[in-house]
C-alpha cells in the first residue's frame, strides 16, 4: 500500500519527502523507486514531514495517529482507522485537540461505478432510497512473508474489519444511519481469519436494507467485488469480473439496459490522495470526514458481536 500511495503523492505537486518502515526490503525497493529519504524512527519521520501518510497494519493506527497529531502533522490513515469506536474516538479527539486535520483513506468511495452509483441514490433520479443494497465482495485470505497479520484478529479485525469495512462505509454513505445489526460467520479455523467468511445485514433508518458479504475464503488469486442497488422499479448492477461498465435496468424501457458511461480508469488511490491534498491546500472539506470513518468502525465493531454472539446488535444499545 505505501507503494501505492507513493504512486498516488507522484501525482500531486507535493514533495515526497521520507519514509519509515521496519521492512527493510521495503525501504530499500521505495528509496530507489522514490528517491525519498529512508528514516530510521518515526520521530524522525514526523519531524522532516507537513503531512503523515499512515500505510502501517490497523493496530498501530491510534499510536501513530496520536503521535502525528500532538506533532502538528496533518494526516491521512488507511482504513480501517481504528479496531474499536472507542480507539477511534480517542484518535478523533486528539486531532481536534491539536487542531489537526485527519482524512482516512476509504478508496472504494473514489471507484468511478460506486461513486456513480452513491450519486444517483443522493440525487433521488430513481425516487426515493433503494430497498435493498447487495454488496460482495470476494478474494482469498491475504498472504503475506513472514509475520502475516491479517490472519490475527486482535490485529486486524479479521475479514469483517479489513475486507467487509469497504461496503460498510459504502452502505452509510448511500442509506445513512444503521439502528440494527444482524451478521453471522463461517470459520474454517478458530485460531486465525484465514477463510474465514461474513454475512452482515444492516437495517437503516430510512428503512434501507443492506446486505454485505466479505470472503477470505476464495482460492487465489480470486477477487470479485460488486453491487446489486435495487429501486422500486430501477437495479443498479456491478460485477468486477464483467467487462461491462454499471449497468441500469429500468422497467420503463421495458428489454432494454442503460449502460453508464464510466469516467476515466485513472486509479482511484491517486484520485483519493489528490482529493486529500486538494482540500488541505484550499481548506475545504475532506470528501471523506474522519466522523464518517469511525461510524463505519462502529457498524463493523457492532458486526463483529453480532456474529460471534448470534444476538441482533442495536447501535444505540436500545
Amino acid at each position: 500500500m505505501a507503494r501505492v500511495h507513493a504512486t498516488g503523492w507522484r501525482e500531486t505537486d507535493a514533495e515526497l519527502v521520507a519514509l519509515y518502515s521496519k521492512n527493510r526490503h521495503r525501504v530499500e525497493l521505495l528509496t530507489q523507486l522514490f528517491d525519498i529519504t529512508p528514516c530510521s524512527t518515526i520521530d524522525d519521520l514526523i519531524e522532516r514531514v507537513d503531512i503523515v501518510d499512515i500505510c502501517t497494519p490497523t493496530y498501530t493506527h491510534p499510536d501513530l495517529v496520536r503521535r502525528a497529531a500532538v506533532a502538528g502533522r496533518h494526516i491521512l490513515c488507511e482504513k480501517p482507522l481504528a479496531l474499536s469506536y472507542t480507539e477511534g474516538e480517542a484518535m478523533l479527539k486528539c486531532c481536534q485537540d491539536n487542531g489537526v486535520r485527519m482524512m482516512v483513506a476509504h478508496v472504494l468511495r473514489f471507484f468511478p461505478e460506486y461513486r456513480q452509483a452513491q450519486q444517483m441514490i443522493v440525487s433521488g433520479e430513481y425516487g426515493t432510497a433503494p430497498a435493498v443494497l447487495r454488496l460482495y465482495r470476494h478474494c482469498f485470505s491475504p498472504q503475506v512473508e513472514g509475520d502475516n497479520w491479517f490472519l490475527d484478529r486482535s490485529r486486524s479485525g479479521g475479514v469483517g474489519f479489513d475486507l467487509a469495512l469497504h461496503d460498510i462505509d459504502f452502505s452509510l454513505w448511500c442509506a445513512g444511519e444503521v439502528h440494527r445489526v444482524y451478521a453471522a460467520y463461517a470459520r474454517c479455523d478458530p485460531e486465525t481469519a484465514k477463510n474465514e467468511h461474513i454475512m452482515i445485514m444492516l437495517e437503516h433508518t430510512n428503512g434501507t436494507i443492506s446486505h454485505i458479504e466479505g470472503s477470505w475464503a476464495f482460492p487465489p488469486p480470486t477477487f470479485r467485488m460488486g453491487f446489486e442497488i435495487a429501486f422500486q422499479e430501477h437495479l443498479l448492477t456491478y460485477d468486477s469480473l464483467q467487462s461491462n461498465p454499471m449497468t441500469v435496468h429500468a422497467e420503463r424501457r421495458r428489454d432494454e439496459t442503460d449502460e453508464v458511461p464510466q469516467p476515466s480508469s485513472a486509479s482511484p488511490y491517486s484520485a483519493e490522495i489528490a482529493a486529500f491534498y486538494g482540500a488541505l491546500v484550499h481548506e475545504n472539506p475532506f470528501p471523506i470526514e474522519a466522523s464518517e470513518a469511525l461510524e463505519a468502525v462502529r457498524i463493523a465493531e457492532l458486526s463483529l458481536k453480532a456474529a460471534q454472539s448470534g444476538t441482533v446488535q442495536e447501535v444505540n444499545g436500545e
